[in-house]
């Protein structure tokens, strides 16, 4: 089981009395594409939305991320 799939089980178990309220999490795990795909079959998971987090760039491009000089990291 991949990293991200298993922090996003763990957070789950140990909240199961706070799912009837509505949470955000925001997680880095590599390339977004792959934990985007993992995390939306994660039950009680309503909606993934990927993007990059930190960084000193405003709006940086996918081009500009991956060049590793805008310190973003990509996120969901």
């Amino acid at each position: 089981m991949n990293r991200a799939k298993s922090l996003a089980i763990l957070m789950l178990s140990l909240n199961l009395s706070l799912m009837a309220e509505m949470k955000t999490a925001y997680l880095a795990g590599g390339c977004f594409w792959c934990t985007e795909s993992d995390m939306e079959k994660v039950p009680g998971v309503t909606s993934v939305i990927s993007g990059y987090s930190g960084g000193h760039v405003a709006n940086p491009t996918y081009k500009e991320v991956s060049s590793g000089t805008t310190g973003h990291v990509e996120s969901i």
